[in-house]
């Protein structure tokens, strides 16, 4: 049996106040936290946080795993190092827009399937 939590930290909310505020009241550690801010995992690893859920693990999956060991091992200098790598790839394909840039970055690194589905919302 599962439930959900209905917060805005569970609707991927980049307010690290707010998830603060639900790992605080989680005193008697009953429940996992997931953060789903890529660019922002390490800080939600000092608050508390147990996982993450994010979209550009696809890619950096390799590069979030050393700063998850690193942090870990509490070589918080080499986690920082790692996150900033993390946000400059997230700078870089925000740049190009976000899911065009993904799109863009699969089929580069020739994983893609399917159409590209360029949106015409602006």
């Amino acid at each position: 049996m599962g439930f959900r939590i209905r917060s805005p930290a569970s609707k991927g909310d980049t307010d690290l106040l707010d998830f603060g505020q639900c790992v605080d009241q989680n005193r008697q550690r009953q429940f996992a936290f997931l953060f789903g801010v890529d660019e922002q995992l390490l800080s939600a690893l000092v608050m508390g946080a147990t996982g993450a859920v994010g979209s550009t693990y696809n890619y950096l999956g390799k590069k979030t795993k050393q700063m998850l060991e690193a942090f870990e091992r509490k070589d918080f200098s080499s986690a920082l190092n790692h996150q900033f790598c993390i946000q400059r790839f997230i700078n870089f394909v925000v740049k190009l827009d976000f899911f065009l840039g993904c799109k863009l970055l699969t089929v580069l690194l020739t994983v893609a399937d399917g159409e590209w589905k360029i949106s015409t919302d602006s």
